[in-house]
């Protein structure tokens, strides 16, 4: 500010008849925009990163005074449901979990502006956030049938059921592969998601072998791997493929001649086959 003494002064007499303080104050113009440090932001978070997190802070200096060179910050562009800014520090918050399989890369446009009335000045900065993918899916399983009924007689390999595998993540962590812990019962992979159940060995009709119940195993590749168990039965069914035989090729039995409608002895005979056969 500026202050200056006015004098009036008669121009006949040469006298001065009066003074006058006067004070001069010079108000700042908003001439200067914001400018950030940096005009472009990138970084790399994994996909599981807390929403307590700050992701990064952006910082704008403005050379004019007062509210001309106060500078504030806001997201001009970007998702609003996963980021949000403090309007004064200009911190960048998470506010809701990121998904690398929704969205691999996201981009927001930052604005920095000053408290200048009645112009307010701006300028803008890029922030590229990239996310690294975590093994955060299960492989899903999906398998034809999950109850199969075959013959006693049916000879290995018989396909028991056919199946699909898939992964949303993506490298190893979506590489799946597929096996069964069952002696009697391979895995055979046609390509990357589909295969089959297959058995190993001709299934004997014994009590125990009627109703198997076989657990087909999906594992991604993850360093902490994930998997997906679905339980297929398998159920062996009787052929009737065996003749009844007796037990003795001849049967001998004495009775009284006067016997009449009474029992002389038992026959007896086998079947190799099981229920009605």
């Amino acid at each position: 500010q500026y202050t200056l003494l006015a004098t009036v002064q008669n121009l006949v007499s040469g006298v001065a008849t009066d003074t006058q303080q006067i004070l001069i104050v010079v108000g700042a113009v908003n001439e200067r925009a914001p400018t950030f440090l940096q005009s472009a932001y990138a970084l790399t978070v994994s996909e599981s990163l807390p929403t307590t997190d700050q992701l990064l802070r952006v910082f704008a200096i403005d050379s004019d005074a007062g509210l001309s060179g106060t500078v504030r910050y806001r997201i001009a562009e970007g998702d609003p449901a996963l980021f949000d800014i403090d309007s004064t520090s200009g911190a960048v918050q998470l506010i809701a979990s990121l998904d690398y399989e929704k969205s691999r890369v996201h981009a927001l446009i930052i604005t920095a502006y000053d408290l200048g009335d009645p112009i307010s000045l701006s300028a803008n900065a890029t922030v590229t956030i990239t996310l690294l993918d975590e093994n955060d899916n299960a492989p899903t399983l999906i398998v034809s049938e999950s109850e199969v009924y075959i013959s006693e007689l049916a000879t290995a390999p018989v396909n028991v059921t056919f199946f699909t595998v898939a992964d949303l993540d993506s490298g190893a962590n979506g590489v799946v592969t597929a096996n069964t812990s069952s002696p009697l019962f391979a895995v055979v992979m046609f390509n990357a998601s589909h295969g089959a159940l297959q058995t190993r060995t001709d299934l004997v009709l014994t009590t125990e072998w009627l109703n198997l119940s076989v657990a087909l195993v999906a594992t991604d590749g993850g360093d902490v791997p994930k998997e997906t168990t679905v339980l297929v039965t398998v159920i062996t069914f009787d052929v009737n493929d065996h003749k009844p035989l007796f037990t003795r090729a001849i049967f001998e039995f004495e009775t009284l001649e006067a016997s009449v409608n009474a029992s002389v002895g038992n026959v007896s005979a086998t079947d190799g086959d099981i229920d009605l056969n």
